[in-house]
């Protein structure tokens, strides 16, 4: 989740390797004032009442928060740098990734269609 204005924003990112039932709960507040947060709630998520005994643990997920001064393509960058230096086994993308690709998905087929389009014509 992402929230930027004109001068800032703040993303919060989970960095788990695998999918989790969170939440990421996002509010303005009358003051206009935004509030994000992630949020687990192990009942919806196990089965298991919130409240744990004592001497217990509950382990959570582990989370980003990400301060940023451009648009989200700029926590988007340091979300993946966090992914492929962290826990999970991200590679780099090669530079051929980044460079223009076109492929037409028709094949012959509309060729083949302008063709006989063209002979049956009268």
């Amino acid at each position: 989740m992402d929230a930027w204005g004109p001068t800032m924003g703040v993303a919060i990112t989970h960095l788990a390797k695998t999918p989790k039932w969170l939440s990421l709960p996002v509010e303005v507040r009358q003051d206009q004032r935004v509030e994000l947060a992630i949020t687990e709630n192990p009942l919806e998520k196990l089965g298991q009442q919130e409240w744990i005994e004592p001497k217990q643990s509950y382990q959570t997920v582990l989370t980003s928060v990400i301060f940023h001064r451009l648009d989200y393509f700029d926590p988007l960058k340091t979300y993946g740098q966090l992914l492929r230096h962290g826990a999970s086994p991200f590679r780099e993308s090669p530079a051929s990734a980044y460079e223009p690709y076109w492929k037409s998905w028709a094949g012959g087929a509309i060729s083949r269609w302008t063709s006989s389009w063209r002979c049956c014509r009268s």
